[in-house]
């Protein structure tokens, strides 16, 4: 979602102004990574400056950035393990997010659709209305 904040997509901008006050958004070390090294693939020019300049805009939103933590990264072995046992693998990046959501008791909102596949996750999904 924060691709399709960062491209200003109409219905996240809705879902976005509709959160009651006092509810926040984080974002993962992962996410931010991510977002970082999709960033840094592209040459350098106008289209890469503008796409820094958004999430640059976009990331004082977030407020504090959460960290990885021993919790997290038992919380994210114990999910890998159990979606192997059931012949599922996921993206590691994506296990590290859903381990923060979880530990968070946070909803984690996403367009990808594999993340039902983890237990105890809650996800939203808004670019669907």
């Amino acid at each position: 979602m924060v691709s399709a904040l960062m491209r200003q997509e109409p219905t996240v901008l809705a879902r976005l102004s509709f959160l009651p006050a006092g509810d926040m958004l984080h974002l993962s070390v992962i996410t931010h990574a991510e977002i970082h090294y999709g960033i840094g693939r592209i040459p350098p020019g106008r289209r890469r400056r503008s796409l820094e300049r958004a999430y640059a805009l976009l990331l004082p939103h977030f407020g504090q950035l959460l960290d990885v933590t021993v919790v997290i990264a038992e919380g994210y072995a114990g999910i890998k393990a159990g979606l192997e046992r059931r012949g599922i693998v996921l993206p590691e990046n994506d296990l590290w997010i859903a381990a923060t959501a979880i530990e968070g008791g946070q909803a984690l909102v996403t367009d990808d659709s594999h993340f039902a596949a983890v237990p105890g996750l809650t996800t939203e999904n808004w670019l669907r209305p």
